[in-house]
């Protein structure tokens, strides 16, 4: 649909007074948030995985005449009807304006249903609407940049050497104990940040923890999974500057310990795979200043120019930093979960609430995230407890809970977060 027949159809809500100016400029700024990429759009029709999104990326890099769609049906995770039923919707500025609309909660769908019935009766003996049979130049522009991003993550995301290959051994229940100790004895650096973090108050441990033997036998496989996964990571990007590392891995750790109380709460065994979730969700934003610097400035003087970081993304690589970090995920085999966790967690409550089957786990480090963006620098209790109210309401529903004792969660977050901070000075 055109955008002539979208500047039509607010005339109409707003001659028939069916919506406040106030509450169009909402939809409007609602819409402009609204992820148009067929990838995202599929999830949202709960015709994809978040996961299957990054298996279509990969057959893409290699087979580069490929258009996502075809990809797609091809490789049988979308039918032909589906993909033109996307392509369709991609395209019609008034279902997204209407997704909008009930996004931001100014309409419901039934009322949407009955406005666009309204409104496409009274256009009937109009001419109908140029269709856009190809996609806009930029559209075009930014596929091609995201594909080249990713080809280049391809070849400087993978992990140290040893921790990669201790990871690769650790998806057998069986491996030899002493062969990880020796092949992570190859990298000193490693092993010193690994018994860093084992000997941290995060573990809690009674005695001094001094070699990989003995962490191995005291903390077992999963954990020392998370560990050296964690260890790799952070010996991986180092080449940022001090600044941006301090906050990063705050931001991070907030994340990672909201999403352990959390998981907690909702009665999750593996606690501590919610927060190496949490802790790594934002991954992708370090491959972008660590590996695209130029980019990264490009980014960041979009943001200060006014355009928020998720679009600035889009228009300098493509993508964003939540579509890198999924990506980095699936090549290195971490688990679903963890993947789409990175995927969504700039999504906003009412849009996780679109996607069909979406687990507790990916809501949860969602709202992690969105209270960890409540920095407690510098405010008191009261001033940041009053902001994680106002960031969690919208998640009541989504989640089920309408009361989380939100404030005692801060303080034993904050507490935690100080200790947590020594591992990674």
């Amino acid at each position: 649909m055109s955008i002539a027949q979208l500047q039509a159809f607010i005339g109409h809500l707003r001659q028939n007074k069916v919506f406040e100016q106030s509450d169009i400029i909402k939809v409007v700024k609602q819409m402009v948030q609204i992820d148009r990429r067929i990838g995202l759009l599929a999830i949202s029709r709960g015709y994809l995985r978040p996961e299957q999104v990054n298996v279509i990326m990969n057959a893409l890099l290699r087979h580069i005449d490929l258009k996502f769609g075809e990809a797609a049906v091809q490789m049988q995770m979308l039918t032909e009807p589906q993909v033109e039923e996307i392509l369709r919707l991609q395209k019609n500025d008034l279902f997204i304006f209407s997704q909008a609309a009930i996004l931001s909660k100014v309409a419901s769908a039934e009322k949407m249903a009955v406005v666009l019935k309204n409104f496409l009766s009274s256009q009937a003996g109009a001419a109908p609407p140029p269709e856009d049979a190809a996609p806009s130049k930029e559209r075009v522009a930014m596929g091609r940049k995201i594909r080249e991003v990713l080809n280049s993550i391809q070849s400087v995301a993978a992990l140290p050497g040893a921790a990669q290959k201790v990871l690769t051994m650790l998806q057998d229940p069986e491996v030899d104990m002493d062969k990880i100790a020796k092949m992570l004895a190859t990298e000193a650096t490693l092993v010193t940040k690994i018994l860093k973090i084992v000997n941290s108050a995060f573990y809690g441990l009674r005695a001094r923890c001094n070699t990989m033997n003995q962490a191995l036998v005291i903390l077992g496989l999963k954990k020392i999974r998370q560990i050296i996964l964690t260890a790799g990571i952070m010996e991986k990007f180092q080449n940022v500057s001090p600044e941006f590392a301090a906050k990063y891995w705050n931001h991070s750790l907030r994340a990672a310990q909201w999403s352990k109380e959390l998981a907690g709460i909702f009665k999750f065994k593996e606690t501590e795979e919610l927060f190496l979730s949490g802790l790594i969700h934002n991954i992708g934003e370090l491959v972008i200043v660590q590996y695209f610097p130029n980019e990264y400035r490009q980014i960041d003087d979009l943001i200060k120019a006014g355009t928020i970081r998720i679009e600035a993304e889009r228009r300098i690589i493509g993508g964003t930093h939540a579509d890198i970090g999924a990506f980095v995920f699936e090549m290195w085999m971490l688990a679903g979960e963890t993947v789409q966790s990175a995927m969504l967690h700039h999504q906003t409550p009412a849009m996780l609430g679109q996607i069909k089957d979406l687990s507790t786990y990916i809501k949860i480090i969602n709202l992690a995230v969105a209270l960890a963006d409540v920095d407690p620098e510098g405010k008191d209790a009261f001033e940041v407890i009053a902001q994680l109210d106002v960031v969690y309401q919208p998640y009541a529903e989504l989640i089920g809970k309408s009361d989380i004792g939100i404030g005692d969660i801060h303080m034993r977050v904050t507490n935690t977060v100080k200790e947590l901070q020594k591992m990674f000075a």
